[in-house]
């Protein structure tokens, strides 16, 4: 059974004891929609591999936030902002989307068995704010060589499903993670176009 470890911890007033992202202080000016990423960056600064829909690859750089929340730049002014792995929120793409977390995130994230009740919001057309639910599943654990590492790896294979009833959009997410608990690789879908990021972790 895999439990992910707590994250940031932040109330923002919506129902009980939930928080938008974009409440995190500074957050807001960190995501200039139309901020230039600069062509350096140190080794401290996790780069990875996306592709949309398995179309041409593009890098995007990490630049943290807090412990586990993570923005990721292109050169195309788009930007992702990820929790452990999961992507949360997005900026320049067709269909931008947003999940509102709550503290159930905090035990049930990645977690064997686990569920999840919250809320996304979609940009093209404007959808307002929809119930999404997650539900989470070991499928397999074993060993095996990723972008990131030479060497070969233990992971394990955790499936995501989620359903948000009110536009019957429904579909299942995949992560890799290794026994840290670190997103090695993910497929997920991002809008009801069944638009899919394929993410890699490089460096």
């Amino acid at each position: 059974m895999i439990k992910s470890p707590q994250i940031l911890a932040i109330l923002f007033l919506f129902g009980c004891s939930t928080f938008d992202l974009d409440s995190v202080k500074g957050l807001a000016k960190s995501f200039a929609k139309n901020e230039a990423l600069t062509t350096s960056f140190n080794s401290s600064q996790e780069t990875v591999i996306l592709n949309l829909n398995n179309n041409s690859e593009e890098i995007f750089i990490s630049y943290p936030l807090s412990d586990s929340l993570y923005k990721w730049s292109n050169n195309e002014y788009q930007s992702l902002v990820s929790l452990n792995g999961k992507l949360m929120k997005s900026y320049g793409y067709k269909n931008n989307f947003n999940i509102i977390y709550n503290s159930s995130f905090d035990s049930n994230l990645y977690l064997d068995g686990g569920s999840i009740s919250s809320f996304i919001s979609l940009s093209n057309p404007s959808s307002g704010l929809l119930e999404i639910n997650y539900s989470y599943n070991l499928i397999r654990s074993g060993s095996a060589k990723f972008k990131s590492d030479n060497n070969i790896i233990e992971y394990y294979l955790i499936e995501e499903s989620f359903d948000v009833p009110k536009i019957y959009w429904k579909g299942k997410n995949y992560y890799w993670l290794d026994k840290d608990q670190r997103v090695l690789k993910s497929k997920q879908i991002i809008n009801p176009n069944k638009d899919k990021i394929h993410y890699s972790i490089i460096r």
